[in-house]
């Protein structure tokens, strides 16, 4: 009795491993209701059944009450053969079942499922009486939906574990040395399901092409003018930088020498606070109240490009905080370009050195 326990758990861990060929996958699908028939093939618990396997057929309706979990009802009938024993018994049998099933959509069709059921089942013994009692059983097994022309059809495979206790005054106590039977049943499905089950669910719509935006600034590269933006600079609908103020300030007027920053520093040098100084009197010289300074915040290439945009932000505020306390009372605009627009080689010291800058620009305001 061991032995033939053993070998229907093997039997039934066989039946639902196959589920892992199929990839899982986000789409969810799902049994739709069904109808489903086919043969049977029962392990016959011979040492009490004094008897050999059954073969039979099976068919039922099903219908899915969430996603993961759903009902069914079966009808079967069952022949087992004496096995060529003149001491053996010929039995039949018919029975209904009702499961339930839990199952876990996959892709490609595959649903894979686990059971567990209660049923009636009347047992006919060739020269004894009939019972009729309950059992219960476990199963697992998969669901394989394809398509057949326009119609979605599938395929079922379950091996079913079932516990029988036969009424030994009914049937013939004579006949058995046990009247309980523990029988491993395997079936084979054809299944029709009502409706479309390759497209229950939620499955997510084809992806539309996709225009790349490679420099991330939201405009994509077919529309993007300015293809090189840094990271985190606002951009209008062609994709170069926005200016501080509405309306960018043109033509130029006067183009000031860079100011120079320390590595990884905001902070102006006495040089360069006396390079701002020169510009500013320059512009209040010029006594032209359109006149709009541009600030342009730059840095070498080390660090990351994001926070070289902030550096370059910081610079040519601290340049905008300076002309300010000094009496400049006209427009700023304000950009940093982070690392993208070197002066020099950062190969070098030196040449990161040069692009660690604020450049300086009066411009009229039209």
């Amino acid at each position: 009795m061991q032995l033939k326990t053993m070998k229907a758990a093997a039997l039934l861990t066989l039946a639902v491993s196959g589920i892992s060929t199929a990839a899982a996958a986000d789409e969810p699908y799902a049994l739709r209701p069904y109808f489903d028939l086919g043969p049977s093939f029962t392990f016959a618990d011979d040492n009490d059944r004094h008897s050999g396997d059954a073969t039979g057929y099976f068919a039922g309706v099903g219908v899915p009450l969430a996603r993961y979990f759903g009902l069914e009802a079966n009808i079967s009938q069952a022949w087992f053969d004496r096995n060529d024993a003149p001491d053996n018994l010929k039995w039949r049998e018919r029975g209904g079942e009702l499961n339930a099933l839990f199952t876990y959509p996959m892709s490609d069709g595959w649903v894979p499922y686990l059971s567990v059921g209660g049923s009636f089942v009347q047992s006919r013994l060739n020269g004894g009486g009939k019972s009729s009692d309950p059992a219960y059983s476990y199963a697992g097994g998969v669901f394989k939906y394809f398509k057949a022309g326009s119609q979605d059809l599938g395929l079922r495979l379950e091996a079913r574990y079932r516990y029988l206790n036969v009424d030994e005054d009914k049937i013939g106590g004579a006949f058995t040395d046990n009247n309980v039977f523990n029988e491993l049943i395997l079936r084979l499905g054809l299944v029709v399901p009502f409706g479309s089950a390759l497209d229950y669910g939620n499955k997510p719509a084809a992806a539309a092409p996709v225009d790349p935006d490679s420099d991330g600034d939201g405009v994509p590269d077919s529309k993007d003018k300015c293809p090189d933006t840094p990271k985190g600079v606002k951009v209008d609908e062609t994709g170069c930088p926005l200016p501080a103020k509405v309306g960018a300030p043109a033509p130029k007027v006067k183009s000031f020498g860079p100011v120079y920053f320390d590595f990884d520093k905001a902070d102006l040098k006495a040089a360069e606070r006396a390079k701002l100084d020169n510009a500013l009197k320059i512009v209040q010289d010029m006594k032209n109240p359109k006149i709009v300074l541009r600030l342009n915040g730059h840095t070498d290439d080390v660090g990351t490009p994001e926070y070289n945009v902030g550096l370059g932000e910081r610079r040519a505020q601290t340049v905008k905080k300076y002309l300010a306390d000094k009496g400049y009372k006209g427009e700023f605009q304000i950009t940093s370009f982070g690392e993208t627009k070197p002066a020099a080689d950062n190969g070098t010291e030196q040449g990161r050195a040069l692009n660690r800058r604020v450049e300086v620009e009066a411009f009229e305001n039209n």
